[in-house]
């Protein structure tokens, strides 16, 4: 099986919050991290599943406006969400997301 990508976005801005929230969904414990290159995100390592959330605008001292985000054609999103599936039902986990208050799944790669 090759592994698909879930892509998700939120405009929430509370990422501690919003980790809870899909630590919940997923019956995993979210792990908190800051790194100078992402600043703070978590991580998120299940049996059938390993995601990060973090902040989608990554460099706000870029004076290139596009330089400034992840995602610069979605900007309106505060924080983005990549979940790559290595086993289990890929639906099923993308139903537990899916029932995340404010988490928009935006495309699978």
């Amino acid at each position: 099986m090759m592994d698909e990508i879930f892509l998700y976005g939120s405009r929430r801005a509370d990422i501690d919050t919003l980790a809870g929230e899909i630590g919940d969904a997923l019956g995993v414990i979210p792990e908190a991290h800051d790194s100078s290159f992402f600043g703070a995100y978590y991580s998120f390592d299940g049996v059938a599943f390993e995601a990060r959330i973090e902040q989608n605008m990554d460099a706000p001292e870029e004076t290139e406006e596009n330089k400034r985000y992840q995602y610069p054609s979605r900007k309106d999103l505060v924080l983005m969400m990549e979940i790559t599936i290595t086993g289990g039902d890929p639906e099923q986990i993308k139903k537990s997301i899916d029932r995340i208050a404010g988490m928009d799944f935006l495309r699978t790669y």
